[in-house]
């Protein structure tokens, strides 16, 4: 019985995962590696929010999260980036598959 309290518990901090916020870090995709800024929020189980590159700013949009997972998609010069990544201990990081061809990452902490 005790380890199902736990594993619920464990469960529900998943679930609770707090991305909202603004992040900073690097985006390594074929054109380059950037510096960005990625700021998010959350509706449920949605997210969305923002990233600037180089003074540019370009929706997240089909934002999901399931537990410590987030998948999104951000149009940028003329491709769609699909992302799929992780959080955990405060940072985000994952793989950037552009429209184009190509992989990409993402290591972004959270900023203030």
């Amino acid at each position: 019985m005790k380890s199902l309290w736990l594993a619920l518990f464990f469960l529900f901090a998943l679930q609770a995962a707090d991305v909202a916020g603004k992040w900073a870090g690097t985006v390594d995709i074929p054109d380059g590696r950037f510096q960005v800024v990625l700021t998010l929020e959350r509706n449920g189980n949605e997210i969305s929010g923002t990233i600037v590159a180089e003074g540019d700013s370009y929706p997240v949009q089909k934002g999901k999260i399931t537990g410590n997972k987030l998948s999104f998609e951000v149009p940028a010069q003329g491709q769609i980036y699909a992302v799929e990544c992780a959080f955990e201990n405060e940072r985000i990081t994952g793989d950037i598959k552009p429209s184009g061809g190509g992989a990409g990452k993402i290591d972004v902490t959270r900023s203030n």
